[in-house]
């Protein structure tokens, strides 16, 4: 069966040894109809793979990155991407990812007949990140300097996998297609995007490419701790961002004037301000879902940032009170 019978997509997936002498890397790109493997040997500290032009498509383009770690440039800036993190490029975006040590990422093109089939699959309507993609494609958004990056929730290895299982399938159905190839593409990638959707498994920031690195890396840091209550360590911020966690303190410390522990807490209690006027749990199953082990702590922090106590709180807030 010929490779044109797949549904037009484009896939590229490049793997890089290391940066060191004699180190090597491999870009092996596919799409409908052709196939073409680039191979090197670094011989200097500045290996061919990192002294391409930056490059731009027509389509919309996600990047996984599989093992090691990306330095991506969007628009003159760059921006490190480790494994598991994703990234989701709008039409006629110009950027060039760089490799720093070994490191395998993989970049799909999704064709405008490739969106059209998504387009029609059930459930797409409810997924937000493929309404996302297809409003990239919109006239009224040509220019636009946002793009969407994902990095994936704490304890989140399962997922990470299951990814970089469905790149290796979508390359082995595009090298070797078959009957009923079209729809194994077309699953894969809803089911990439599944992935993506849900806030379980990745936090979903939309950046501005313009956007300065510790301003890019402090958001990434307010959604995660949005998304966790702001119930998390150092140390899995450090694996999820890829920076140490001095580093990440030093970013809050700019931003917000305040520690990491103690930015945190603020993310917790407009938690608990918001279950207190929107349920009916009480205050000390609040307390205890937010991970308080000492109630009058949990009373004290939450008096010191409102004004008043919890109960007073509820009584002066909650709907229909």
């Amino acid at each position: 069966m010929e490779a044109n019978s797949v549904s037009a997509i484009e896939l590229a997936m490049i793997f890089c040894s290391g940066i060191k002498e004699g180190d090597h890397y491999n870009i092996l790109t596919v799409s409908p109809g052709t196939r073409n493997l680039q191979q090197g040997t670094v011989e200097s500290s500045q290996p061919k793979l990192n002294v391409r032009q930056p490059y731009k498509r027509d389509c919309p383009e996600l990047m996984l990155v599989l093992e090691g770690e990306v330095l991506q440039k969007i628009d003159e800036r760059e921006y490190l991407y480790p494994a598991g993190s994703c990234c989701l490029f709008r039409p006629g975006m110009t950027h060039l990812e760089r490799f720093t040590a070994r490191s395998k990422a993989v970049f799909i093109g999704l064709s405008d007949e490739l969106l059209g089939k998504l387009e029609q699959v059930d459930g797409a309507a409810g997924n937000d990140i493929l309404q996302y993609t297809f409003k990239t494609t919109a006239d009224d958004a040509v220019g636009t300097k946002e793009y969407a990056e994902f990095f994936p929730a704490c304890e989140n290895d399962k997922n990470n996998k299951r990814l970089r299982d469905l790149s290796d399938l979508l390359m082995y159905t595009l090298l070797s297609p078959k009957l009923g190839s079209e729809y194994m593409v077309l699953g894969i990638i809803c089911e990439m995007f599944d992935i993506l959707d849900s806030r379980e498994s990745y936090y979903t920031t939309f950046v501005d490419s313009e956007m300065n690195t510790d301003a890019l890396i402090f958001a990434r840091i307010c959604h995660i701790l949005e998304a966790t209550n702001g119930h998390v360590s150092r140390s899995k911020l450090e694996k999820i961002l890829g920076f140490s966690g001095n580093y990440l303190n030093t970013i809050v410390q700019k931003h917000a004037g305040m520690c990491l522990f103690d930015y945190g807490m603020t993310f917790c209690l407009d938690k608990a301000a918001e279950l207190l006027t929107t349920t009916k749990s009480s205050i000390t199953a609040i307390a205890k879902e937010l991970q308080f082990t000492n109630q009058s702590h949990f009373y004290k922090l939450f008096r010191e940032k409102y004004g008043m106590t919890p109960k007073e709180y509820r009584k002066e807030y909650a709907a229909g009170t």
